[in-house]
């Protein structure tokens, strides 16, 4: 879980490297996104230009991060159990 957040934008559009996305400074250079965020900037996979994460605020982005580190953890946890998911 070592994706770069402050830096990287999430991305589907494989022109962008997919899930990886190009850097912030690049979205806020073409389409106006804001280098100062402190959460997360998502790409609309129609609408390049749209950052659908715009509305999570502070607060609820650590919520998700740490869910979403939990996941991680238990997908390894599962993997290193030969598969089997321990919840």
């Amino acid at each position: 879980h070592g994706f770069d957040y402050r830096r990287r934008v999430v991305t589907l559009n494989l022109s962008r490297g997919g899930h990886v996305g190009g850097d912030r400074e690049v979205k806020a250079e073409e389409d106006g996104w804001s280098l100062f965020k402190a959460g997360l900037a998502v790409e609309d996979p129609f609408e390049l230009f749209y950052d659908v994460a715009h509305v999570v605020k502070v607060a609820d982005f650590h919520h998700i991060r740490r869910e979403m580190a939990l996941a991680y953890s238990k997908i390894v946890a599962a993997a290193e159990a030969g598969g089997r998911l321990c919840v």
